[in-house]
């Protein structure tokens, strides 16, 4: 399964991109994560890959630049013949709602993370990321058993 992160600087990819393949690899799954800029959706062709991501998933923070390009995302994964899904990431519980309206027309929302700061404070203490999330376990629960309409 090839699954592409995408968003806008400072929204999470990183964050959620090692949460899940460490979640994966927890799972005896095989990972390999690759970086490379999203903004060139044919990255896939100049690196010699026949085929471009099964998944197009965007992290989407809690701003407007963000929100926004959840839509063109939205329309990339289309034209493609692929329907994005969302991880909402840094959420409060007072934009919650108004996250998931603004995203979901544009896709299935995979996972919301909060804004507790557990995870920056790890990044601050430079401790390791913790696997076992309950929001995480269920992306790729879903992920893995291809629920969803990600196609």
């Amino acid at each position: 399964m090839k699954i592409a992160v995408c968003g806008k600087g400072g929204s999470g990819k990183s964050t959620f991109t090692a949460l899940l393949a460490k979640e994966f690899a927890v799972r005896g799954k095989k990972v390999l994560v690759i970086d490379s800029d999203e903004s060139n959706y044919g990255l896939h062709l100049q690196r010699g890959t026949d085929n471009a991501a099964d998944i197009i998933a965007m992290v989407v923070d809690p701003s407007m630049e963000s929100l926004k390009l959840s839509g063109r995302v939205a329309e990339m994964s289309r034209s493609i013949g692929k329907k994005p899904c969302f991880v909402l990431n840094k959420v409060t519980p007072e934009f919650e709602e108004l996250m998931k309206e603004t995203v979901s027309p544009n896709g299935e929302i995979l996972a919301v993370l909060s804004a507790d700061g557990a995870i920056q404070k790890a990044g601050i203490m430079g401790q390791e990321l913790s696997v076992g999330s309950p929001q995480i376990r269920e992306a790729a629960d879903r992920l893995l058993a291809g629920k969803g309409d990600f196609s």
